[in-house]
């Protein structure tokens, strides 16, 4: 994948590196896949140079057109240990769609088809940990395609392809939670509601308009007769299963709460686009990049 870098002139000489861990990955209705990836970064600005984790979301151009390559070629894909900056990239149309500095926790496609929902935890001085759930605007690239000049311009005039949906810090979760990152902890039902696993053994239903919090889920002992009876099932996963069931998952039991709504669903009746000479010709698109304050 290209490496997001932000210095002057990385478009002009694009790194390429291997994922180090991928954990997200949904498809859009315009036959893309998008996938996160996490890394730590060191940077001699810092005057401590301490390694600080990056975290992006990749957009694989018209994914449903790659051809399936033989077991053993993929098998021999495994043992590649780096990629050859010499070597022509343009044929995966990979493009960096969203950066930031902290860890992505999960990632979910709106209800609308139009937007991503990203969950991005940064450690903070004064909170411990800070969540924040971006929206990022995804574009179809219909609208390039029609024009040959003066088309790139768009992205880096639009101030508004991402905005913090949603934010809140450790000091407003019980003391006694315990937080892991194993799976995504971000899900959407079919009108829109943003369920969030901010804190360890609660899910916060955020209003799809403006995030503000419209309703809380908390189960509490769930362990009473296990190990670790004073404290509550830390969450490390949410996801709505197709039989009517929300599910989720922590380190040792996975749930399931009858819900009256259903998960959100790329529709069934959507046609496959056909490959557009313009996405294996085209350069990569800006990217969204924040800081650790999500400016």
């Amino acid at each position: 994948v290209p490496h997001p870098s932000v210095g002057e002139g990385h478009q002009q000489h694009q790194q390429w590196r291997r994922v180090v861990r991928p954990n997200h990955l949904t498809y859009t209705p315009f036959g893309d896949l998008l996938f996160s990836d996490n890394f730590l970064e060191s940077s001699s600005i810092l005057d401590d140079d301490a390694p600080y984790h990056v975290g992006v979301v990749y957009r694989r151009r018209e994914a449903v057109q790659v051809l399936p390559i033989p077991a053993e070629q993929s098998r021999d894909a495994h043992g590649w240990t780096a990629a050859n900056d010499g070597e022509d990239h343009g044929i995966e149309n990979i493009d960096v769609l969203f950066q930031t500095r902290g860890f992505i926790e999960g990632m979910a496609l709106g209800a609308d088809l139009s937007t991503l929902f990203v969950l991005v935890t940064t450690e903070t001085s004064h909170f411990g940990k800070t969540k924040r759930v971006y929206k990022v605007r995804l574009s179809a690239d219909e609208d390039d395609q029609d024009s040959d000049d003066g088309g790139s311009d768009k992205a880096d005039d639009d101030d508004d392809e991402f905005t913090v949906f949603h934010e809140v810090n450790a000091s407003h979760c019980e003391s006694n939670g315990r937080d892991s990152s194993s799976g995504s902890k971000l899900a959407v039902d079919e009108k829109g509601t943003v369920y969030l696993i901010a804190c360890p053994s609660s899910v916060t239903l955020l209003d799809k308009e403006d995030g503000n919090v419209v309703g809380t889920l908390t189960l509490d002992n769930l362990q009473t007769q296990g190990k670790y009876p004073s404290l509550s099932s830390p969450f490390t996963s949410i996801s709505f299963g197709e039989d009517g069931y929300l599910y989720i998952t922590s380190p040792t039991e996975l749930m399931r709460i009858k819900s009256r709504v259903e998960g959100m669903s790329l529709p069934t009746n959507l046609v496959v686009p056909s490959p557009s000479k313009k996405a294996f010709d085209a350069p990569s698109k800006p990217s969204v990049t924040t800081d650790s304050n999500g400016q």
